[in-house]
């Protein structure tokens, strides 16, 4: 059975007028009130009447303006289907965009909302819901706009017409309706976040915290040092030893370091099970050679891979400890092959160690800006 047209009232009544003096900050819900007689007129009405199939039998379902409203409202609040239902019952200015000021209930159920979102994309009039030429209002084109982008990296519809999640995880996912640039983050292979990353610059002499930076979660730590650096200019500060974790080695910091600098950071870990390391070969820097265990020279490049060749590999007397490669040991030159050797000397040392230590300040730092400020930032996207 196909639904009549919604006709709720257009004039505010002064129940609705005191609740529309109350809205201060989502004014959603006032223009949406306001205007939605023009939104969802006749035309659109009939036309989304269509996801009903045309029979004299069950009962008159839910008028699809009202869920529409519903979904509107959504993705401007970010709400579930479940917490959809409550604010129907709950939050007066739901009620007042759908006409259902003080219910006790709400006037259809989340099945019913599932299954007119499922039906909108099957009959693919989620693409028309913003057409109407009122739909112009900012918010309204925002909040449906961020719907449609997370249904699209998250769900498809097969062949069948069915509506199926999408396997995996979208390059990019946006996993907010209200902060656009929210995004999945990983601290390790096995620990995941969501959010953004904290950064701070701590004055190691004076404990001052000189500098911050927000990023993205999933976007490179080493990305932040551009705006960090900026923030030092007009300070007038000029650093002389850097202490940073790992994943800001290739910043600009310090791929642009002039001599003055000093960087501390615990050196990479080079494995490479019972049999020789890289570290057993032997870089000259000046000729630009390196010299394996059994004292065979070959030239290198800065970035390149150096392939020792196999028949001089074949009758080497230490290959068992070496390789068991047919073609020969393989060396890769890192371009930041010179840093990595210098931290690695660094903190062979009583002194480098000490100066590794040190560290551990701007990690208090961290520490206590969670503590203090928890895990919601004070505003809305990154800054």
């Amino acid at each position: 059975m196909r639904p009549g047209n919604w006709q709720p009232q257009i004039e505010l009544s002064a129940l609705e007028q005191s609740i529309v003096k109350r809205i201060k900050r989502a004014k959603l819900f006032t223009f949406l009130r306001q205007c939605r007689h023009q939104l969802f007129n006749e035309e659109f009405q009939e036309e989304l009447s269509k996801l009903y199939a045309d029979s004299a039998k069950g009962h008159p379902p839910v008028p699809p303006a009202q869920l529409a409203l519903a979904t509107i409202l959504q993705a401007y609040t970010g709400a579930s289907d479940a917490e959809a239902i409550e604010a129907l019952s709950m939050d007066r200015r739901w009620q007042l965009v759908l006409d259902c000021i003080d219910c006790e209930n709400a006037p259809f159920s989340q099945a019913t909302l599932v299954r007119f979102r499922t039906a909108l994309i099957i009959h693919g009039l989620d693409l028309v819901q913003a057409q109407p030429e009122n739909t112009q209002h900012p918010q309204v084109r925002s909040a449906i706009d961020s719907a449609r982008l997370i249904e699209a990296q998250d769900v498809e519809v097969d062949t069948n017409g069915e509506v199926k999640l999408l396997q995996g995880v979208a390059k990019e996912r946006r996993i907010s309706i209200e902060d656009e640039e929210m995004r999945h983050g990983r601290k390790s292979k096995s620990q995941r976040f969501d959010g953004y990353k904290r950064h701070v610059l701590r004055d190691l002499d004076n404990g001052l915290v000189r500098a911050v930076g927000i990023t993205r979660a999933n976007i490179p730590e080493a990305s932040v040092t551009d705006t960090i650096s900026n923030d030092l200019k007009y300070q007038k500060v000029n650093l002389v030893e850097l202490h940073i974790d790992r994943a800001y080695l290739s910043s600009s910091l310090v791929q642009n370091r002039t001599q003055e600098l000093t960087v501390y950071c615990k050196a990479w870990q080079v494995r490479n099970g019972l049999r020789f390391t890289k570290t057993a070969f032997i870089l000259d820097w000046d000729n630009q050679t390196i010299c394996c265990p059994n004292q065979v020279t070959l030239p290198f490049s800065v970035g390149g891979k150096v392939q020792f060749p196999k028949n001089i590999c074949a009758t080497c007397p230490v290959r068992e400890r070496c390789t068991n490669s047919k073609t020969g040991r393989s060396v890769s030159i890192h371009p930041d092959e010179p840093l990595f050797r210098e931290l690695k000397q660094r903190q062979l040392t009583p002194v480098g160690r000490a100066k590794l230590r040190e560290r551990v300040a701007v990690e208090h730092s961290l520490s206590h800006i969670g503590h203090w400020q928890g895990d919601q930032a004070r505003y809305v996207g990154s800054r």
